[in-house]
């Protein structure tokens, strides 16, 4: 292993608790590319671009072991791990909501099949009264 994967290791503790897949989904990969990043494989460019992109990883510190691992300070990396946290929470909501969601549905189309039920038995009470 060498110190990009190190490097790799460090970043899914730190961001993602050392979870691959919400590592992989994050970075819109499959989870069998981030173990193998954290292991022995070298990432393709693009991989190392992403980091920088969405984490604002310093490049001289994962491609050459110098200098801070953010661009910024230390700030940075505190603030960052609130965010995916938040994030991760947020999307826990989202799909709590979805399911409440299609749960209502299923209580909407329940609730017009009798009202078409009963609005049928009105009008043959209506017709037989006539």
């Amino acid at each position: 292993m060498n110190y990009i994967n190190n490097k790799i290791n460090e970043l899914a503790d730190i961001f993602f608790k050392g979870n691959n897949s919400k590592f992989a989904e994050q970075f819109n990969t499959s989870e069998a590319n981030i173990r193998n990043y954290r292991k022995n494989i070298i990432p393709k460019i693009d991989f190392i671009i992403k980091l920088y992109n969405m984490l604002e990883i310093n490049f001289e510190w994962i491609l050459l072991d110098k200098g801070p691992m953010l661009i910024n300070d230390n700030e940075m990396l505190a603030n960052k791990e609130e965010d995916y946290e938040r994030i991760t929470e947020l999307r826990e909501r989202i799909t709590e909501l979805k399911s409440a969601l299609h749960d209502k549905n299923k209580i909407i189309t329940i609730l017009e099949e009798e009202n078409l039920v009963l609005k049928s038995q009105i009008y043959e009470d209506h017709r037989n009264s006539v």
